[in-house]
């Protein structure tokens, strides 16, 4: 919690001149890293789409700040026997970074990704099984991204996210049926590409 409020600070507080806002949206394809699941893991696409606010500072030009909001979906698959297991999660993400211009149309920035999960759903096949609750309430990941600027009020951005949490919770069980003890599994992997366009200055 006192990382975060002085990421906020730290953001929220600079000798700032001008504050750009944009709106972004586009596509998530996210997979897992995992030491227990069976069967083979396969990639799913979601989404992303949030706000941006950019801090321009005279005195850490060509480096500014940014601060993200965004509801992202990602998620993983696994094929067992024939049929294949969906899982989507979806998040609240904040993310504060650190911003470097390349140019006049280039920048990249890198931060820490902090996220909310207000909604987890499992498909068995066919069947839409609904709501499950064995994944943690947040994750924690390093986010890194690349934009690029049009001379208009528009751009492209591509970046990739490295979960850091282990996500599931589940007991392990020994060949007799006796709980062993608690078995911490999966974290995500996700690469993001989408569009983006200004909305205002500040």
């Amino acid at each position: 919690m006192r990382l975060l409020a002085g990421v906020f600070a730290f953001l929220l507080f600079p000798l700032v001149t001008s504050a750009q806002m944009s709106m972004y949206g586009g596509l998530t394809i996210s997979t897992i890293r995992s030491q227990h699941l069976v069967g083979d893991t396969r990639p799913t696409v979601g989404y992303q789409m949030g706000l941006n606010y950019d801090w321009i500072t005279p005195k850490l030009t060509p480096f500014y700040p940014s601060l993200s909001v965004d509801l992202t979906r990602k998620g993983y698959a696994q094929e067992i026997g024939g049929t294949r297991h969906a899982y989507r999660l979806s998040y609240l993400t904040v993310y504060p970074n650190m911003n470097y211009s390349i140019g006049e149309q280039w920048s990249v920035g890198a931060g820490v990704e902090l996220s909310a999960l207000f909604r987890a759903r499992y498909r068995q096949g066919s069947d839409n099984i609904g709501v499950i609750e064995n994944y943690r309430g947040s994750d924690i990941g390093l986010r890194a991204e690349v934009r690029w600027h049009s001379q208009q009020r528009w751009g492209l951005h591509a970046g990739y996210t490295h979960g850091l949490r282990k996500l599931v919770k589940y007991p392990s069980i020994s060949d007799t049926g006796d709980f062993v003890g608690t078995i911490r599994d999966v974290s995500t992997r996700t690469i993001y590409f989408g569009f983006r366009t200004s909305l205002s200055y500040l």
